[in-house]
């Protein structure tokens, strides 16, 4: 199952990269996320079957790393736990993918579905608001979104600690360092992107307003209407399609023990 949600994450990521430099570059439709407009390409029903089976795959592996462990990345309860809050963070994700896939074999329906898949954060984040000290569980929630980014700069983008997951014996150097530093690349543009939901989370948190959480898709969409963020886009796309390329990587070379 690892092998085929690797591919599954490396194609989602790929469709957020390809969002980022589309809104980069002035694109006029910014209200659709990277999922619904694959619905919408040509083809985009069967595009939307291979995502969901590969979304589906990793959540799969996700909860089997939750409940059994994992021989390369840890046993230990802390493991398990991150194993756990991933395969709910993919479940959402391939819920999503399997609602448009839905809607899509009736194409009347497809632009209501997808409106409402887009809502899906901002009534969670309503729901928390409004329990007793709710305003402050999301404030919290944005930081430790903050500082789980961070930490995975320092881990992945500087310290290269994917690289242990990876057997590259059969490599040569020079394949080995490129490896290496898509990984850094890919890893790096990835935290920027986890940040600048976190930061909008806790902004949402302290300003009592739903409306400002957004989730990859709308992260995108806000830095796009900044006056810096056309560059910072070009960058963030480039790291995400790195990310993709280092997903596929890991698909291919990752370690069983």
């Amino acid at each position: 199952m690892a092998r085929p949600g690797l591919i599954g994450r490396g194609l989602f990521y790929l469709l957020f990269g390809l969002l980022a430099l589309d809104l980069a570059f002035g694109s006029n439709d910014s209200s659709q996320g990277a999922v619904e407009r694959v619905a919408t390409a040509p083809f985009g029903r069967f595009l939307l079957i291979g995502l969901t089976a590969a979304l589906v795959s990793l959540v799969v592996w996700k909860v089997l790393q939750a409940v059994a462990g994992d021989p390369v990345e840890g046993n230990e309860a802390t493991d398990r736990a991150k194993y756990a809050m991933k395969a709910l963070t993919y479940a959402g994700l391939a819920a999503t993918s399997v609602a448009l896939l839905i809607a899509n074999w009736d194409s009347s329906s497809s632009s209501s579905q997808s409106s409402e898949s887009g809502d899906t954060q901002q009534q969670a984040t309503a729901t928390v608001l409004g329990w007793p000290g709710g305003q402050w569980l999301v404030v919290i929630g944005g930081i430790v979104i903050v500082g789980f980014a961070a930490f995975e700069l320092y881990k992945q983008a500087v310290e290269a600690e994917f690289m242990q997951r990876l057997d590259t014996t059969s490599l040569d150097e020079s394949t080995r360092k490129g490896v290496e530093w898509s990984g850094r690349a890919g890893y790096g543009g990835k935290a920027i992107i986890t940040a600048v939901i976190g930061v909008l989370l806790a902004v949402a948190g302290l300003q009592h307003d739903p409306d400002e959480t957004e989730g990859l898709s709308g992260a995108l969409r806000d830095l796009a209407d900044s006056g810096w963020g056309t560059v910072l886009l070009m960058f963030i796309g480039a790291g995400l399609f790195l990310f993709a390329a280092f997903s596929f990587i890991e698909a291919t070379y990752r370690r069983t023990t």
